[in-house]
Formats: C-alpha cells, structure tokens, sequence
C-alpha cells in the first residue's frame, strides 16, 4: 500500500467542553514505558523487561486579548492548574472528518506559559501529563460541523474482520449549543455496519460539556456515533465524537 501523508494545518484540538484549534499552532503527543534491568551474573549484555506507560502532551500557539475573554484558552488552562479532576484532550492529527485519526488522553495540566517576544505576536503554551494511557483512535463525528436532528454518522471500519476483544475509550465534547434541553450521545458497534448495537451509551447532555467512557470486552469491525434523543427549540449542537480501541 502506498503512503498516505497529511498536512498538518487540519488538526483539531479539543480540550474539555472548548474548541481551541484556533489558537493553538502545534502539538505534540509524547509516549514512553519504563524499564527495568534484569541483568545478572554471566550475562554479556544488559537484559531489561517492561514496566509501565507514561505519556505527555504539549501545545503551543498564540495568546488571545479579545476584550472580555472569559472563554479563551489561558482562563480555562489555568484554572486547571492543581486541579484534581483531569482534563479530557482529543487532538485530531491533520484534520477532523470522520475514520481521521486522533489521539485521546486526560490527564493533569502541569504547565502553562505566556511568551512575550519584543517583535513576535505574544505566544501561550500547555503542558498535560496522562494519567490512564494515551489512546490513538479515530473521529467518530469530527468537531467543525453541528447537529439539528437525531441520526447517525457514517461507520468507520477498523478492518479487523472479527473485531477486537480488549474494549475502547470514547470521548464527547460538546463545545457550544443552542437552545439545548438534552441531547443523548451513543458509540455503537456492528459486524457488516448493517444491524447495530449500543457499545457506549453517554449521559444525556444539557449544555456545554465533556464526557469519558471506557468499555471493556469485544468491539465489533465497524463503530458509529449516533443522537438518539435531541431536544430544544430550534435546538443546534456542535459535538464531537473519538473513539479508541484497546
């Protein structure tokens, strides 16, 4: 198969309930696992065996002064700081349809600059250590269109013929709305996409909002994002939808 490569100013950075791509420039998403040496007497070379995960995420862009900014990234980052509740980070690699890929995390803010450069725009920059692994998963509903009805997204194949059997982590984030009373969100699964089941059902949504749901046990070949219930006066919803085997 030949390779397939993508451009970068496609990406798309969620953060929580916030929409940040406009801000923010570039990311990096960092994975590792510790090591421990098992090396012993008449070895001739060190010997190690694996330990466990660890991943970070750093991203970085400009600073917004809009007057009365209460939702730009430097409020919500840094009141963050020290918080013991771990922000959920989906970071679509090179664009935001449906089948592209993402990486998916939450994890603690350990970092937060502002750079003030004497003939560059001023800058701003957000560590995120994980806690739980970092995920690579695919948009099941991406972040730059809304919704007015109930309904489906297109499946994603994942191309594993019988599926996969060590579970999944899904993210919604709903970054704005209007005339929203509920909305409920489901991650279904399917053999051939043609009879479909409930894999991850979210908890009915009223406004702005993030959600984290882990599954375990088998995932089907194909996944979809589906509104089962959608209710509001001339309500519209801009969502959207990772999802992530194991």
């Amino acid at each position: 198969m030949a390779a397939q490569f993508k451009h970068g100013k496609g990406s798309a950075f969620l953060f929580n309930e916030h929409d940040f791509s406009q801000w923010f420039s570039e990311g990096t998403i960092s994975q590792s696992c510790d090591v421990s040496e098992t090396s012993g007497f008449g070895d001739s070379d060190k010997e190690y065996i694996g330990g466990m995960r660890d991943g970070t995420a750093s991203f970085s862009g400009l600073s917004d002064f809009t007057t009365g900014q209460g939702n730009g990234p430097e409020e919500k980052i840094r009141g963050l700081l020290a918080s013991t509740t771990p922000p959920k980070v989906s970071f679509g690699l090179g664009g935001s349809t449906i089948g592209n890929r993402v990486k998916m995390l939450q994890g603690h803010v350990t970092g937060h600059e502002i750079g003030v450069p004497a003939q560059e725009v001023v800058s701003a920059s957000v560590e995120v250590q994980a806690t739980d692994r970092v995920d690579s998963g695919v948009w099941l509903k991406g972040p730059l269109s809304s919704v007015t009805t109930t309904g489906a997204s297109a499946s994603v194949d994942s191309g594993f013929a019988a599926g996969t059997t060590r579970g999944g982590v899904a993210h919604l984030h709903i970054t704005s709305e209007t005339n929203l009373d509920s909305e409920t969100v489901k991650v279904q699964h399917s053999s051939a996409a043609v009879s479909w089941a409930d894999l991850i059902t979210f908890t009915a949504a009223t406004g702005v909002s993030v959600q984290r749901s882990t599954v375990a046990g088998t995932v089907k070949r194909y996944t979809r994002e589906i509104r089962t219930a959608l209710s509001g006066a001339s309500v519209s919803v801009t969502h959207a939808v990772a999802f992530a085997r194991r």
